[in-house]
C-alpha cells in the first residue's frame, strides 16, 4: 500500500476518509497481518477469520494490546519480535494479494532479486527504543518501508504549520534511537530545508548549540521542552541574539501554558519577536508525531496511515463527540 496525497487527503470529507480506511484496514488485515505472529495466533484461539474484518467497525473484535504483550521481559527478551511482520514462502502464497503474487512472478521471470525487495518490504534495518520508564526498553523495527513512512509523515507534520522552507532548522533533539530526533532528521531532509542536526546537549554541547542558532540565523528550532528552557536562559544570560527564530517545535514532554509563556519570554529578550511555539504528540509505538496547525488547536492525524479509536473506561468504543 502506498500513502496518498496529504494535501488532498487533509480536506477530504468524513465519508470519504472512512471509505479509504475501510479499503485500506481491509488489505491490511487480510493480506499483512498473517505475517504477524501475534495476531495469527489471536485470530487462530478466537476462530476469526481475517476476512472477518471488513470495515474499522469491526476493529471492536479485536483485543487491547499492553504494553505487558509487547515489552520484553527477563524471563521472555523476544517478546517483541512477534509483533513484527515474519512472512515466509508459505504464508506468502496463502495470504498475499493476486497482484503482489503475479509482481514476484514476474520478477522470477525477469530473474530479478524477489528477495531483496521482499526484504525491504519486510526486515528490520533501522530501531528505534522505548525509554524503559515503565518496563524494559522495547524495540521497534523499522523497514525500508517504514523508513519511507516516517519521512511521509515527518513532511507531512511540517507541511501543517506551513514552514519556511528557507529557513534554517537546528535539530536539538537528544541523539539516541529514539523518534523525536528521527522524525526531525527525515522530516527537515525530506522537505529540503537547510539544518543542523545537534545530537543534543549531551553530543554537540549547549554552548555549540546556542553558536549554531546565532550564527546560522536559525528561524526553526526544535527541542525538548525542558532542555530548551535551560538554553534559552543561559542564552538569556548571555546576551545571545536569537532574532531570527520564528517557529519552536517540541516534542517528547508535555508542553504547559506556563513554559510555553516563558519560553516565548525568554526570546523576546533574545530578540524574537511573534514566535510561534507547537507542541507535538508521539509515542514509540505510533511510529509518527502529530503536530498543532496552531497553539490553540489539538493534533493533526493522518487518516490513511492509522485509525484512533476512543473509549470508555469499560473500554467501549463511544461515538464521534462522545468523551472518552
Amino acid at each position: 500500500m502506498h500513502y496518498l496525497n496529504w494535501r488532498k487527503l487533509s480536506h477530504a470529507s468524513e465519508e470519504e476518509i472512512k471509505k479509504i480506511q475501510n479499503k485500506r484496514l481491509k488489505y491490511l488485515i487480510k493480506h499483512e497481518i498473517p505475517y504477524h505472529p501475534f495476531y495469527r495466533e489471536w485470530f487462530k484461539k478466537n476462530n476469526l477469520s481475517f476476512n472477518d474484518i471488513e470495515t474499522t467497525d469491526d476493529l471492536v473484535k479485536l483485543p487491547f494490546v499492553s504494553k505487558a504483550d509487547i515489552a520484553p521481559t527477563e524471563e521472555d527478551r523476544g517478546k517483541p519480535k512477534q509483533f513484527m511482520l515474519q512472512p515466509d514462502e508459505e504464508l506468502i502464497k496463502k495470504h498475499a494479494s493476486k497482484g503482489k503474487l503475479l509482481k514476484i512472478i514476474g520478477q522470477k521471470i525477469l530473474k530479478k532479486d524477489v528477495k531483496r525487495k521482499l526484504e525491504w518490504e519486510y526486515k528490520p534495518i533501522h530501531l528505534h527504543f522505548t525509554t524503559g520508564r515503565t518496563a524494559l526498553p522495547t524495540p521497534f523495527g523499522y523497514t525500508a518501508r517504514d523508513l519511507e513512512y516516517l519521512k511521509e509523515s515527518a513532511n507531512r507534520l511540517l507541511d501543517v504549520i506551513n514552514i519556511d522552507r528557507n529557513q534554517v532548522a537546528i535539530n536539538a533533539f537528544p541523539y539516541s534511537p529514539h523518534l523525536a530526533f528521527w522524525l526531525a532528521y527525515y522530516g527537515l531532509t525530506t522537505i529540503g530545508m537547510t539544518s543542523l542536526a545537534t545530537g543534543g546537549g549531551k553530543v554537540m554541547g549547549t554552548q555549540k548549540i546556542m553558536d549554531a542558532i546565532e550564527r546560522l540565523k536559525a528561524g526553526l528550532i526544535l527541542f525538548i521542552p525542558g532542555y530548551c528552557y535551560h538554553l534559552l536562559r543561559e542564552a538569556v544570560k548571555q546576551k545571545r541574539d536569537f532574532s531570527n527564530v520564528k517557529y519552536v517545535i517540541f516534542g517528547g514532554e508535555r508542553v504547559s501554558d506556563g513554559l510555553r509563556m516563558k519560553v516565548k519570554e525568554f526570546l523576546k529578550e533574545l530578540g524574537a519577536e511573534d514566535v510561534q511555539i507547537f507542541a507535538t504528540y508521539a509515542l514509540t509505538e505510533s511510529k509518527t508525531a502529530w503536530i498543532q496547525c496552531t497553539e490553540e488547536s489539538g493534533y493533526h492525524i493522518y487518516p490513511d496511515l492509522e485509525f484512533f479509536e476512543v473509549i470508555d473506561k469499560e473500554g467501549n468504543r463511544v461515538k464521534a463527540g462522545e468523551p472518552g
